[in-house]
């Protein structure tokens, strides 16, 4: 079991206690001018633009990471449904979580798409899994089972 600087043993409540902390130190490490500016290239966007909505991300990260960081520890089979750029779900990745993103980027969000698989580049040492396709088109026979599975501004793009 992890110790920490007094010998103590950290318990699994105390480690995801500190995920907020993780998170903003992997969120101060990303290279936002220069995943601005390449997004910019590539796209009708202006690099300002591009950092204000990996902001925007960045702080609904935080959010997502508050509501779940008492919920999950490494041993289980994580799913992040909607997982937007991955930015949650890269820093459990790291964090030597067992974590599946679903981010089908449909319907609209191609831009979006386009963002994300440039966060994805950039990680690529991360290795993180992600699912291009619905909800809906789960399957326990491909996909397997998840102990936990969560979302973060998801509802509203689900078809009724």
């Amino acid at each position: 079991m992890p110790r920490s600087g007094r010998g103590v043993p950290i318990t699994t409540r105390e480690k995801n206690a500190s995920l907020l902390k993780e998170l903003d130190d992997f969120l101060s490490t990303m290279p936002v001018a220069e995943l601005a500016t390449k997004l910019a290239e590539n796209s009708a966007l202006k690099a300002g633009a591009v950092r204000v909505m990996l902001d925007t991300y960045a702080n609904e990260s935080r959010l997502t990471v508050a509501l779940i960081q008492h919920h999950v520890h490494p041993d289980m089979r994580i799913l992040e449904v909607g997982a937007g750029l991955c930015l949650t779900s890269l820093l459990l990745k790291q964090q030597g979580y067992h974590i599946t993103s679903l981010e089908p980027a449909t319907g609209g969000f191609e831009l979006f798409a386009q963002i994300k698989q440039t966060i994805l580049e950039h990680y690529s040492h991360i290795e993180l899994t992600v699912l291009d396709k619905t909800a809906q088109q789960l399957s326990i026979n491909t996909d397997g089972c998840f102990d936990f599975v969560f979302s973060n501004n998801v509802m509203e793009h689900i078809p009724g």
